[in-house]
């Protein structure tokens, strides 16, 4: 007879604590944001991989003092101010559930070392589904908040650690108020990720569609965490653009800047910054520009500061209008899009 068994999974990100000490109605957007994730808390789920979900509960607090066993993990945070936010559930299992595990290594494991199998896998299963959430939160209050790191922990005992998620989507948010376009809003966490769940692909975490190479390439912006990654950003902004506005490979520029206009609405102000950062980006990706080598110290020179200068300001126009394009799919209630041309 098959036995019934429980474990508690539980993934903590610590918030950084300067996301609460910043100017410019920052740290009231940031709370906003992190209350929306909380107020899913019972409402998702995590996929077990043996045909079960699990709700997840949502939780913030301000220490790890609550949690004996994170606190003994934390460590520098211990003493560096910092937020966290939880994600646990609870699982029910049996051991014919351990059974049907697959596993294809050179030696039979036991009953037990399935287990281990199972916990780690939906250990990090919820730290992906942490990241999912987050997702949904940056396309809806962009730049609001950011995860530091992550620690896994299946019935109490540490199960691994993960990187959290950053973003350079508050400077996307600058740059688009200082341009006045593209148009960046303040949506519903909860309305975002009910539309993301409907994008194909997205449970997945692999994309199937024009929208969904754009969140995808969006996934790339969100889990980038130091500078020297901007150019690649820039590119994973302007691949989601492409994916979501451009057909061939002909006219690329040409179709962004129309149809970008069309969908989102004119530009009145700054009409060439736009089309600068397209050529920027060309200029960078087939080798029409100098660049520093990777372990080049120089950071200091006025050589590097402009090129990163411009690296940075094209990379936040091009998330931004990549971050307003997905707010204004959601917001229609778009899953998949096309652009026809018309003769008036």
């Amino acid at each position: 007879m098959a036995k019934q068994l429980k474990s508690d999974i539980e993934v903590f990100a610590d918030i950084p604590f300067w996301v609460f000490h910043s100017d410019h109605g920052e740290p009231e957007l940031a709370h906003v944001a992190i209350a929306e994730l909380v107020a899913l808390s019972g409402k998702i789920s995590v996929d077990a991989g043996n045909g079960k979900k699990y709700p997840i509960q949502i939780e913030s607090f301000p220490d790890a003092s609550k949690f004996k066993h994170l606190e003994k993990k934390v460590g520098r945070s211990s003493r560096i101010p910092c937020s966290f936010l939880r994600l646990h559930s609870q699982l029910s299992y049996s051991t014919d559930d351990l059974k049907e595990i697959e596993y294809s290594g050179p030696r039979k494991i036991s009953l037990g070392e399935r287990e281990q199998v199972f916990l780690h896998v939906v250990c990090y299963e919820l730290h992906a589904t942490l990241i999912d959430l987050f997702l949904a939160s940056s396309i809806a209050r962009p730049g609001a908040f950011y995860l530091w790191q992550a620690w896994l922990f299946a019935d109490r005992k540490f199960a691994g650690n993960q990187h959290g998620a950053m973003t350079s989507f508050r400077d996307a948010r600058k740059r688009a108020r200082e341009l006045q376009w593209p148009p960046i809003e303040m949506l519903k966490t909860g309305d975002v990720y009910k539309w993301l769940q409907e994008i194909p692909g997205f449970f997945g975490r692999r994309s199937s569609s024009r929208v969904g190479r754009a969140i995808a390439a969006l996934t790339h912006l969100v889990t980038m965490r130091s500078r020297n990654e901007n150019a690649f950003a820039l590119v994973w902004a302007l691949l989601g653009l492409e994916a979501i506005y451009c057909n061939g490979n002909i006219g690329l520029k040409s179709q962004l800047l129309e149809k970008s206009e069309a969908f989102l609405r004119a530009r009145k102000e700054n009409k060439k910054r736009f089309g600068w950062m397209y050529d920027f980006r060309s200029r960078l990706i087939h080798g029409d520009m100098d660049i520093f080598f990777q372990h080049n110290g120089d950071d200091a020179g006025d050589e590097f500061e402009k090129m990163w200068n411009e690296i940075n300001e094209c990379e936040a126009l091009a998330t931004a209008v990549l971050l307003a394009s997905l707010q204004r799919l959601c917001v229609k209630k778009i899953y998949s899009i096309e652009f026809q041309y018309s003769l008036k």
